[in-house]
């Protein structure tokens, strides 16, 4: 693989194939077997492959190349899924359109709370986390259990979704606090122009030329998009990191209302 392609892929020796491949901490893995005896009675190696497709079918093409190159070779290659998709969504096709969805419910309701919640801005923002609560119950249920598009636990898909939604709407609205009407606008056109392009959500992030695709990582729909996969086929491993990058998100808006009321003030004196 080195030799084929040099410096596309990174190549780590571990004890535990399939631990590392399910806990995100690579695309996939190779295990080599002992050889076994031919017809001949020649030695005959052997491979398991592992996989996860949960991670996005472009990981998958490229182990499928790695089983057709061993099986070329006269390897007899098993292959391990560790991350299977949806029985719904066998090819990821469906939960990689969910990146839109995620931003327009942000947005919509930012969009709705600044124009007709009047008053203390503080009541905004928790109309906002309730608006994000209710909002990943109700589209965790329509993927989960309506097109079964992604497994895992109900609860955790509502805890990402929830927290991708608050992310993205509480930083409108900050904007909003901090540069009036057209705050969301600018907003907006981030997170659909620049946000959306980048997360990864068709490709896998890896796939994205350098160093978009670690950018895209620590914007609302990349940071959405990689914690919804944890949680929705990976047992939640690796979803941390996203979710601090949400809840990063939805801080800069609470501290741009913030300062905006506090500069409000300033001239009021």
């Amino acid at each position: 693989m080195k030799r084929s392609q040099p410096g596309v892929f990174e190549i780590k020796h571990v004890d535990d194939a399939k631990q590392a491949v399910h806990g995100r901490e690579a695309i996939g893995g190779i295990a080599l077997g002992q050889p076994t005896a031919g017809p001949n009675g020649t030695p005959v190696p052997t491979a398991e492959v592992i996989t996860a497709t949960g991670a996005g079918t472009t990981y998958l093409q490229v182990m499928n190349g790695v089983t057709q190159a061993l099986t070329a070779q006269g390897a007899q290659v098993t292959t391990t899924d560790v991350a299977p998709p949806a029985s719904d969504d066998e090819h990821g096709t469906a939960f990689a359109t969910l990146a839109l969805p995620m931003a327009f419910v942000g947005m919509i309701s930012a969009v709705v709370l600044s124009t007709q919640v009047h008053g203390r801005r503080p009541r905004r923002f928790l109309a906002s986390g309730a608006l994000a609560i209710i909002a990943g119950f109700i589209m965790a249920a329509v993927m989960r259990f309506g097109f079964d598009v992604v497994d895992g636990s109900y609860w955790e898909v509502v805890g990402a979704l929830s927290l991708a939604i608050a992310g993205a709407s509480m930083c409108l609205l900050g904007m909003e606090s901090k540069f009036g009407y057209v705050g969301p606008g600018i907003g907006a056109v981030f997170v659909m122009f620049l946000s959306n392009p980048l997360s990864g959500m068709q490709t896998g992030p890896e796939w994205l030329p350098s160093p978009w695709g670690t950018i895209g990582q620590f914007l609302p729909l990349g940071a959405a998009g990689s914690a919804l996969r944890s949680v929705g086929f990976f047992d939640g491993a690796g979803w941390g990191i996203h979710g601090r990058v949400l809840v990063c998100w939805a801080l800069l808006g609470i501290a741009l209302a913030g300062w905006s009321a506090w500069t409000a003030s300033g001239r009021s004196h």
